[in-house]
Parts: C-alpha cells; sequence; structure tokens
C-alpha cells in the first residue's frame, strides 16, 4: 500500500510503524512516539562522526532523531525491504537508504559504532538469529554497540495467535526471550540493558486513527486491504493482552 495510507494512522511528525511509549492517559501518539524515540536515542547514544547503520529503517524516523540530536547525516545510513520507503528517504529526508535484505546482506568487518533495529527483528527466523549475529558483531568496532528494539514471546504461543501471524506475516516466527538473550551472549554480546514495554496502548491509538480517515483510506485502497489492518490491530492487541507477546529493548555491547 501507499505511503499515503500509512500515514492517515501513524504520527505525523516520524511516521514510526513500531509500539511507542505511552505513560499518561491523555498521551497522543505522536507524544508517545517522541517518548520512545527519545528512550532508544538514549540507549544508542549517538555522537557526531560515528557511523551508524539502522535494520529496517522504515521512513527513516529514527534516523531522523538522531540527525536532530547530532547534526551528522554522512555517518547514518540505512536499510529497508521497502521500494516505497526507500524512495520516501530519497524524496523526503535525504538518507543513505539501501533496498536489501538486511538478513541476507554481508558486511563489511569492523566498521560501524553502533547498529540498531526498531520493529524489525521479528521478522528474522530462528534459525537466522545466530549467523545474523555473528556478521553483526564482526561488523561493529571493539566497545561498539547493537540496539535492538522488538517483540518476542516468553510462553508458547496460543494457537489462534501463531494462526493469526501467518495471515499478516506469512512464514514468520518470532522467538522467545530466552532464545534471543542465550543467541546474544553466544554470539559474544555483553547485555547492557534489556526492559520491558506495553504494545497495546501503540494498537489501539492506530486503529482509532485509521477508523477516524476510514472514507480517505477506502479511497486509497480496496475494502479488503482496509479490513486486514482493522482486524491486525486488534488482533495484535489480544496477542498481547494474553500475555503471549511482550517488547523487548537490548543494549548489546561488543567487548573493546
Amino acid at each position: 500500500v501507499s505511503n499515503e495510507f500509512y500515514e492517515l494512522f501513524l504520527d505525523k511528525r516520524y511516521m514510526f510503524y513500531s509500539c511507542a511509549d505511552f505513560l499518561e492517559a491523555d498521551d497522543t501518539i505522536e507524544d508517545a512516539q517522541q517518548r520512545k524515540a527519545d528512550y532508544i536515542l538514549n540507549l544508542i547514544d549517538p555522537k557526531p562522526g560515528e557511523k551508524i547503520l539502522e535494520l529496517g529503517c522504515g521512513w527513516g524516523p529514527m534516523l531522523q532523531r538522531i540527525y536532530e540530536h547530532t547534526g551528522d547525516k554522512e555517518n547514518l545510513c540505512g536499510i529497508t525491504l521497502s521500494k516505497e520507503q526507500a524512495k520516501y528517504n530519497q524524496q523526503h529526508r535525504q538518507f543513505n537508504v539501501e533496498f536489501d535484505n538486511f538478513i541476507t546482506r554481508q558486511y563489511p568487518t569492523e566498521t560501524y559504532d553502533a547498529i540498531y533495529s526498531i520493529g524489525a527483528w521479528e521478522h528474522v527466523r530462528q534459525n537466522e538469529i545466530p549467523p545474523l549475529l555473528a556478521k553483526l558483531y564482526a561488523a561493529l568496532r571493539p566497545g561498539g554497540r547493537l540496539v535492538q528494539h522488538f517483540f518476542g514471546r516468553f510462553a508458547e504461543p496460543l494457537v489462534a495467535g501463531a494462526a493469526a501471524s501467518q495471515i499478516y506475516f506469512p512464514a514468520s516466527s518470532v522467538a522467545s526471550f530466552r532464545v534471543h538473550r542465550d543467541a546474544h551472549q553466544q554470539a559474544g554480546f555483553r547485555i547492557k540493558h534489556c526492559s520491558l514495554h506495553d504494545y497495546r496502548p501503540t494498537l489501539r491509538a492506530w486503529y482509532d486513527n485509521l477508523n477516524a480517515n476510514r472514507q480517505r483510506a477506502l479511497e486509497l485502497v480496496d475494502v479488503k486491504t482496509f479490513n486486514r489492518y482493522m482486524t491486525f490491530f486488534p488482533a495484535s492487541w489480544r496477542y498481547f493482552e494474553d500475555a503471549s507477546g511482550v517488547v523487548m529493548r537490548w543494549v548489546l555491547e561488543k567487548e573493546a
């Protein structure tokens, strides 16, 4: 679907398509996504001149937040599997964004000071995690950091949740907290931070926004596509409500 369709329900400033940080009852999606951006900015701790790579960069919202903080656009780069997102970055933000698969991609050795992903690691299947982490570990400079924001599960998924995930993300396989923890440590990373966050308020905000823009949405997509999104948000909300899924944020450091 088009970039304009996503603009109907995502936050207006950044266009984050990932879990926000709602803290107050009257928080808007803009408030919550700004808070999330600032939180992750502190985890990445970027400095001017550092080479920083984002895996699955979307429309470039976090690249934008880092640029606002450091004033350094030259050393920021991102990877996306969406041609529309790559085009959006070229037209609106002018970040160095490549159209590529970050899982199968080969990375130069000891090149990056920080690598991060926001809402993209979920699409890495369990058997792909160890080899990808090995590549990322090698790509970081000594003392470099890997920052991850993604959702996983604590327990075995409910049958309904597992079936629904295949409708929206065919061939996806969300790994458990333990699998991620063990894989990062086995790759050589030292865990510096791990926190858990709630996706439900974000999903509700997206649902409400898209519902409020129903007329325009149906001018952009057919009824089937519109209905897919209107069922995706509450189905995902239930996944987290049943405690099957949890959003995790990690900071992982390569030994200096």
